[in-house]
């Protein structure tokens, strides 16, 4: 809870000026990052996880946008042990780079057209989805696109009951749930999910059907 008092009493008496909305969220996020550039690293990530959080319960949407574009832009790096706020900024560089990151625990690196299926065991639309996969494996395969399926399970014998009829070589999980780091670095909420990438791992789309991806 760095510096949450004075930051909600800053935001409360910012709210109570005379200016439009936007106006006092920009100076928020000018006046917080004025801050952040100028302080150590492990207090740096405290007190941005608090404004981030802060702009949030205060409903400043456009000020939580701007923290991460400014995040971005000037190259800040933040550590921080919530995972939710983790794949916050790693959606939104996601977003801005259009370069997907290197998957943990593949033995080989992404050259081509790649598809990438997050799922769960437990889930229903995963199962789902993950039948339209296999029945269209083959055919995938022909066009030369690689499968990468990550599970969210976090237990070994639920992920190997369920994985051990897959037809492709990459097979993932962590057991860490959706805490897992490849789940963190895609910024992965809720599955199924479904990332196309090129052979640059730059990313083609985002998917939760595999009927809306054309390929």
């Amino acid at each position: 809870d760095f510096g949450s008092l004075p930051l909600k009493y800053y935001i409360c008496k910012l709210n109570a000026e005379l200016l439009p909305q936007q106006q006092k969220e920009v100076r928020l996020v000018e006046t917080m990052f004025t801050v952040l550039k100028n302080i150590k690293e492990h207090v740096r990530s405290a007190l941005f996880e608090n404004i981030y959080s802060t702009s949030e319960m205060f409903g400043m949407n456009l000020a939580k946008d701007q923290l991460l574009a400014q995040l971005t832009s000037d190259n800040i790096e933040i550590v921080t042990a919530n995972s939710r706020l983790q794949k916050i900024i790693a959606v939104h560089k996601l977003r801005k780079n259009g370069i997907a990151p290197e998957i943990v625990g593949l033995t080989s690196p992404i050259k081509g057209k790649t598809l990438i299926f997050f799922y769960e065991s437990e889930c229903g639309n995963c199962t789902v989805q993950m039948e339209e996969l296999l029945k269209n494996y083959a055919e995938i395969q022909e066009k030369g696109i690689r499968v990468i399926t990550i599970s969210a399970d976090t237990d070994k014998n639920a992920f190997d009951a369920n994985s051990t009829h897959f037809p492709w070589k990459d097979k993932l999980c962590d057991y860490k749930g959706f805490d897992g780091d490849n789940f963190i670095y895609y910024g992965i909420y809720g599955t199924p999910t479904i990332y196309l990438l090129d052979k640059d791992r730059k990313i083609l789309g985002v998917y939760s059907r595999l009927t809306d991806i054309n390929i």
